[in-house]
């Protein structure tokens, strides 16, 4: 059985209609993905998870805690899955995720939304 996962990476701020529409978008890739056999672990949906049940976190804890975090968990990945929603270009966090891929030769796969939804074909290569 073959070890790892990939990191899917997103946007996520903005405002709150965007962020609910990203989270929910990355949930549904998160689980077409699960669902085609690739395992995957989401920052976003494991970090607001818990940001959120908690209540209690300020910003300067997210910043000190969660990049950190998912930097170590990029770091033992396979590669990193960019799901190239709205905005992902001015995403600080992505740009800092694919810098430390390209410093660490981790590969990254672009995935637009519907290519990911809708191309079996194209999730062959991460398999």
């Amino acid at each position: 059985m073959e070890r790892g996962y990939y990191f899917l990476a997103n946007p996520y701020n903005g405002t709150e209609e965007e962020k609910n529409t990203r989270f929910e978008q990355t949930c549904k890739a998160a689980a077409h993905l699960l669902r085609n056999g690739v395992k995957t672990y989401s920052p976003t949906i494991h970090n607001n998870v818990i940001v959120n049940v908690s209540g209690d976190w300020t910003s300067e804890e997210k910043k000190e805690f969660l990049m950190p975090f998912s930097l170590t968990m990029l770091d033992k990945s396979q590669g990193l899955i960019l799901l190239m929603l709205d905005g992902w270009e001015k995403s600080a966090g992505i740009l800092k995720e694919i810098e430390y891929c390209k410093n660490n030769k981790i590969p990254v796969y672009k995935f637009a939304y519907d290519e990911l939804m809708n191309g079996g074909q194209s999730l062959e290569k991460l398999k």
